[in-house]
């Protein structure tokens, strides 16, 4: 009884034979060349002919390529424009900080105004009657500043400051600063009551 890898090996050995026999003819892969093309001058004008419908097709997509590539090219200017457009701003966000800013400056508006109040009515004064100021005497003008430890306010005579810097003074413009209000009288009251020595 044959199995049938033996009858594949038989098979193939019938075609083998059958090859080898006088006059047999292999199997042709693709068609045949005609013979009167077998010859250098037909090579030489179907090369020639290959060559020519491949240089007309590629001329023809030159254009196409040409456009495609500088299209496509990283050119110095379209990085500077893509910078560009990763730096604009977002409006969205520009908006929102906007908003916020708007939201701090009305909150320390609100809180300057609130201490602005609070010393405004402070007297200055504890419970038991005495003041609750003590003056600061280590300025490099020698001069006098109050301190009130209840509304933390300080009282000052007509000073030198130097304020912010602008385009005229990088530095800062110096001016002088009129005293605060009420200065003397407190001063008088807090040296009176305390004597020279109560200093900070």
């Amino acid at each position: 009884m044959t199995t049938s890898n033996e009858a594949e090996v038989k098979s193939s050995e019938v075609e083998v034979k059958s090859l080898s026999e006088p006059g047999a003819k292999a199997v042709s892969k693709g068609p045949k060349v005609p013979d009167i093309l077998v010859n250098p001058e037909s090579q030489a004008y179907i090369t020639a002919s290959i060559n020519e419908a491949v240089k007309s097709v590629f001329a023809s997509l030159a254009p196409v390529l040409k456009e495609t590539m500088e299209a496509t090219a990283l050119t110095p200017q379209k990085m500077l424009e893509m910078e560009n457009l990763r730096r604009a701003p977002d409006p969205d966000k520009l908006k929102r900080e906007l908003r916020e800013r708007a939201l701090l400056y009305e909150d320390e508006k609100e809180r300057l105004a609130t201490i602005a109040r609070s010393q405004a009515a402070c007297r200055h004064k504890y419970p038991t009657g005495t003041y609750s100021t003590s003056t600061i005497s280590n300025y490099p003008d020698r001069q006098m500043r109050i301190l009130c430890h209840l509304c933390l306010k300080v009282y000052h005579p007509a000073q030198w400051v130097i304020g912010a810097p602008d385009q005229e003074n990088p530095r800062g413009r110096a001016y002088i600063e009129p005293e605060t209000p009420g200065y003397r009288e407190l001063l008088a009251d807090t040296v009176m009551q305390r004597g020279s020595g109560g200093t900070v």
